[in-house]
């Protein structure tokens, strides 16, 4: 059985924890690197399949896109191939590991959401100190609008799909304007029905037991951390 889904939460979010503090921690090359792999296969573990890692590249190509690009034509040093002209060796090393780095910190946060289920999540925050109070109404409200926005922009993205060709700009514009106001639509009305439904809802509490199979995630989450701060 997946030691991420039969774990308590408690421990699944601070092995996250411990994850997310290492991608942050570690400043090597080679380290970061690895960091970066193990990122990848637990965040095959964790959402058992490789959707989500195709996901991260889909969005992270467009950002790492342009830092090479910008590092190649900019970036002053020693020509690797002075006959042909092209990037220096500056060049590359400093664009290989922002690369690296931006891979990392993506991946390391999207294991770390996806330590707790969504449910787990809103309790987490509510069992926070002083906090939780004031949060309740914002927690209760995210995952009922996350819900309706996806349908909404899926929605008006097959819209423009159908009649890209023959749009303009000012049907570009009227598009986002009409996108606008209807989640300004949206979010009054989830508002409106939180407030009638006041008090009907059942909190929970956050989970923080910790099994065998808990530890060994908060231990190993720690230990990266351990071993970031090590290599520094």
């Amino acid at each position: 059985m997946n030691i991420f889904q039969s774990s308590t939460p408690l421990g699944r979010l601070l092995f996250g924890v411990g994850v997310f503090g290492a991608a942050i921690m570690v400043r090597q090359f080679l380290p970061a690197l690895l960091l970066l792999l193990i990122s990848l296969v637990v965040l095959r573990l964790a959402t058992g399949s490789w959707d989500a890692c195709r996901n991260a590249w889909r969005v992270l190509r467009w950002l790492l896109a342009p830092i090479v690009l910008l590092h190649f034509i900019f970036t002053p040093g020693t020509i690797i191939v002075p006959q042909l002209g092209g990037p220096s060796y500056e060049a590359v090393n400093a664009a290989l590991w922002l690369s690296i780095r931006l891979s990392l910190m993506f991946v390391a946060a999207m294991v770390f959401s996806r330590m707790l289920q969504p449910r787990e999540w809103a309790q987490a925050l509510l069992a926070m100190p002083w906090a939780g109070q004031r949060l309740y109404p914002y927690v209760r409200l995210l995952f009922p609008m996350r819900a309706s926005l996806e349908r909404l922009v899926r929605s008006y993205y097959r819209h423009w799909r159908i009649r890209r060709r023959r749009f303009s700009a000012a049907d570009l514009a009227a598009l986002f304007s009409g996108l606008f106001t209807q989640v300004m639509e949206w979010s009054r009305r989830q508002g409106g029905m939180l407030w009638l439904r006041w008090g009907i809802q059942e909190r929970g509490g956050f989970d923080a037991a910790m099994d065998g199979k808990s530890w060994l995630l908060a231990l190993s989450g720690g230990l990266w951390c351990l071993l970031a701060a090590w290599v520094l």
